[in-house]
């Protein structure tokens, strides 16, 4: 049986300080890494209507954290489907003593397909104990139950001897993880003996958040270069509309009408060249006389007032020389 744990009857809030994630344990031979992990918390609680929904409670970075842990079997149902879909994070476990368990993982391969976040980090644990105590909620090819025990009331669960005959390697558990990710990392320990659950599960939260972290940033720049690409086709669209709309508009002017119009720009354009241009005399010989005459008058006049001036001297000279 899983550890006993308190039943909650209100669903744990994120506040500001505070930072939940929904983590998905998923696989058979999974209890006893389940009652490492509630060990490890700092407490735990059990949701109150979901029987395989359960809040951790860690310290991360100083700040306290919520893990959202939802227990899920191998068996192909729409909640673990959804589960799959919306976790956060996934914790897969196997026994590599049990071939049966590591099998049964392949038929979870097409469930990680449909994944909403592909980023979300995975962690395959991979149980080196010799004994491992099988998870009686599961039902897996590996192990069947009587019908007196099922009649009692009781559940035995039974390992077939054909299953223990070799156990899987580490290659093997390596080369499954691959299949379900590039991010999907596996890691080979005994569950009964290790005392380092804390520095596990804290680990593969801080990989959580950092996935969100650049989920979050990978969103900021693809939004941005939305909101550009709108712009830039929002300005595109209006210089077409406003290319259209004046050629349409010039395009609408019947011959006659734009043949006035023409007409009255070319008299408006002669009335400006008449008053920029200076009067011009119509009798331009005439003028052209009268002015060298006015030009020349004022000399001719001088000589004669300087010829008058010498008579007028020769006719003085002539009475002085009478008087005398």
């Amino acid at each position: 049986m899983f550890a006993k744990v308190p039943f909650s009857f209100r669903r744990p809030m994120e506040t500001k300080n505070t930072l939940e994630r929904r983590i998905l344990l998923i696989g058979s031979h999974k209890r006893l890494l389940f009652d490492r992990l509630c060990a490890a918390a700092e407490r735990y609680e059990k949701h109150v209507q979901y029987h395989d929904v359960y809040y951790l409670y860690y310290t991360l970075n100083e700040e306290p954290f919520i893990v959202e842990l939802t227990l899920a079997g191998i068996e192909h149902t729409g909640a673990r489907e959804m589960a799959i879909r919306t976790a956060d994070g996934v914790i897969i476990s196997y026994a590599a003593n049990y071939p049966a368990s590591f099998n049964d993982l392949t038929s979870l391969l097409e469930d990680f397909k449909m994944r909403k976040n592909k980023n979300a980090p995975i962690l395959v644990v991979r149980n080196e104990d010799e004994h491992v105590d099988l998870d009686p909620t599961e039902s897996s090819s590996s192990y069947t139950e009587s019908s007196e025990d099922q009649e009692s009331g009781k559940t035995e669960i039974k390992v077939n001897v054909d299953d223990n005959t070799s156990a899987i390697s580490v290659e093997q558990g390596a080369q499954l993880a691959k299949e379900f990710g590039p991010i999907c990392e596996q890691t080979s320990l005994k569950l009964s003996e290790t005392t380092s659950t804390l520095d596990l599960i804290l680990d593969f939260l801080k990989k959580v958040l950092e996935t969100d972290r650049r989920q979050r940033r990978r969103s900021t720049i693809l939004d941005g270069l939305k909101q550009l690409n709108a712009m830039t086709i929002n300005k595109l669209k209006r210089h077409d509309k406003d290319g259209s709309s004046s050629h349409s508009s010039t395009s609408d002017i019947s011959p006659a009408g734009d043949q006035e119009n023409v007409e009255e720009k070319t008299k408006e354009n002669k009335e400006i060249d008449t008053k920029s241009e200076p009067a011009t005399p119509v009798h331009s010989r005439s003028f052209m006389k009268t002015f060298r005459r006015n030009q020349t008058a004022p000399s001719n006049q001088k000589h004669n007032n300087s010829h008058n001036q010498e008579v007028e001297a020769e006719s003085g000279q002539s009475k002085v020389c009478v008087i005398m």
